[in-house]
């Protein structure tokens, strides 16, 4: 089931903490739509176990969210400007990082994860992310 751009920014607004890498130089055309809208996306724990991988074409189309994103503020009388950063939702594996929280089971223990992309540069484009417990 394809979510919408509105459960995108929904389910965003819960994140309280962005992370943002190097970032990827895009380029007009078809090879990048398909890029983007096909990457994936690994995620290890601090001893390099795989804990979960997927592909951004299970959850949305990040541009469907950006367009929808530009008409809204558009409608409000903004405009998206050079150098602003979008924030269209966080991918990776969902983990309660604390115990008795409402998704139940038992909470993510180690201390960082890493989430690799796969897909949008030559090699794989990684983020570190350390917990502070």
């Amino acid at each position: 089931m394809a979510r919408s751009p509105t459960s995108n920014i929904v389910t965003n607004m819960g994140t309280r903490y962005a992370i943002v890498g190097e970032p990827v130089a895009l380029e007009a055309g078809e090879e990048w739509l398909r890029k983007i809208n096909n990457f994936t996306y690994t995620v290890h724990d601090e001893h390099g176990n795989t804990i979960g991988s997927g592909t951004i074409a299970d959850r949305y189309e990040p541009l469907a969210v950006v367009r929808w994103l530009r008409d809204q503020l558009v409608k409000t009388g903004h405009e998206l400007e050079p150098g602003q950063i979008l924030s269209l939702g966080s991918v990776g594996v969902q983990r309660q990082l604390k115990e008795g929280s409402p998704r139940g089971g038992p909470a993510y223990q180690p201390a960082e994860f890493i989430l690799s992309y796969h897909g949008l540069a030559e090699s794989a484009a990684s983020v570190v992310v350390r917990l502070k417990r």
